[in-house]
């Protein structure tokens, strides 16, 4: 009786799924969501959607409720006024999966928009999510608004963060050998406290751009692995060895490190590891 009782004004979506526990009237609670979901503002899509994605299985669980949010997102993209309503609708969409070119083209459009107040960290958040979707205008406008932001941005960003930025410009294509020589792997240095996984992303993304800076940056780069060799897991070493071997007469020790790792890993690559590897 009481899910039938909740409407939008008293009780936001984001008090409706915990997405931690399933509990037996889930379902019932999903269908009043969708029912009320052309009643909802910005605000309350951009969380309901974010709450959905935390849901064990999204999909399953919450495919209509999903289906119905995503269509209900477009026509009031432009009306989401602040970051964390932004970031949980962007963040959902990377989890769930959604390509919908109106979704991801209208996000772009209002990520535009709020770039002054986002942090460097939530520049990389969105861009790590629309990164696929580079060829898209708006999600390309976004990409050359954030590179001019970058120098200010990356003052508030961590080192992960840089590294994600890093890698959202190489997968969305950015040839700009400035941008990764003196901007980006210069703010992962600088920033420091990474760990051997994004160290992986950043010298993935750098080879991904075409190796700007050539064999200085190579050599920093593969220092920075050489700690960090027996903690690689099979995806990081798929990543390495590829970046790595081009040079390989110039780091032997590590390569020999790396195809060490890869042979006590044998089992545990999965077909795309195998692929990447004997590239």
């Amino acid at each position: 009786e009481h899910l039938r009782g909740l409407v939008p004004a008293r009780e936001g979506p984001q008090n409706w799924v915990e997405g931690r526990v399933t509990p037996p009237w889930m379902g019932q609670l999903l269908a009043r969501c969708e029912a009320l979901v052309p009643e909802f503002t910005a605000h309350q899509v951009a969380v309901a959607l974010f709450a959905v994605s935390k849901l064990k299985n999204p999909t399953l669980e919450g495919g209509r409720l999903v289906d119905a949010l995503v269509v209900a997102l477009p026509p009031l993209c432009n009306k989401i006024e602040s970051p964390h309503d932004l970031i949980c609708a962007v963040t959902a969409c990377g989890k769930l999966g959604i390509r919908s070119r109106e979704v991801l083209a209208g996000l772009a459009s209002r990520a535009v928009a709020l770039l002054p107040s986002l942090t460097g960290g939530d520049v990389a958040a969105v861009l790590t999510v629309m990164a696929p979707a580079s060829r898209d205008r708006d999600v390309l406008l976004l990409f050359e608004a954030a590179r001019n932001a970058l120098p200010d941005k990356l003052t508030s960003a961590g080192g992960r963060d840089a590294a994600e930025l890093t890698a959202a410009f190489s997968r969305a294509g950015w040839v700009d050998p400035l941008l990764y020589t003196e901007v980006l792997l210069p703010a992962v240095e600088e920033k420091g406290g990474l760990e051997a996984r994004d160290w992986c992303t950043v010298m993935a993304a750098w080879h991904h751009a075409g190796r700007p800076g050539g064999p200085e940056v190579t050599a920093d780069l593969c220092n920075a692995i050489a700690p960090v060799v027996l903690h690689l897991s099979p995806r990081d070493l798929s990543l390495v060895l590829p970046a790595v071997a081009p040079e390989a007469t110039r780091h032997r020790p590590l390569i020999d490190a790396l195809v060490e790792q890869v042979v006590s890993a044998a089992g545990s690559l999965s077909p795309l590891h195998v692929a990447r590897v004997a590239r």
